[in-house]
């Protein structure tokens, strides 16, 4: 049996090139309410192939050859991209760590800073 390797590799690169593509990593949009919701994928992919021929010992007089490939695909939700109007905002799937927490709090706590300091300065006034 004559193994044709070269187009086993060239349909495991398709099959592989179609597991990936754009409409896999973003996935179809759907309708949550008023929101439109589009969901974003981690992939991870794997591919390993081998072959070979040889002859048995100590007679050398059967003969054989081989060949395999293979592949593997990994799939993780990130997150979704929501939609509401103009408005467009990332949700992540998994929990942030505690420092990303912070920092998406600085801007707000910096806006209740200066609102502070805007409503000491005109009682000062006053």
């Amino acid at each position: 049996m004559e193994t044709n390797f070269e187009a086993l590799l060239e349909k495991l690169g398709v099959s592989l090139k179609n597991m990936a593509s754009t409409e896999t990593v973003v996935g179809e949009t759907f309708v949550l309410g008023e929101f439109s919701c589009k969901p974003v994928m981690k992939i991870g992919l794997g591919f390993g192939s081998g072959a070979g021929a040889g002859e048995a010992e100590p007679k050398k007089s059967v003969m054989g050859n081989g060949a395999a490939a293979g592949a593997g695909i990994g799939m993780t939700p990130m997150g979704f991209l929501v939609s509401s109007g103009d408005r467009i905002s990332y949700i992540p799937t998994a929990p942030q760590s505690t420092l990303q927490t912070v920092f998406d709090q600085v801007p707000p706590l910096i806006d209740k800073l200066l609102d502070m300091q805007k409503t000491q300065k005109k009682k000062k006034e006053e």
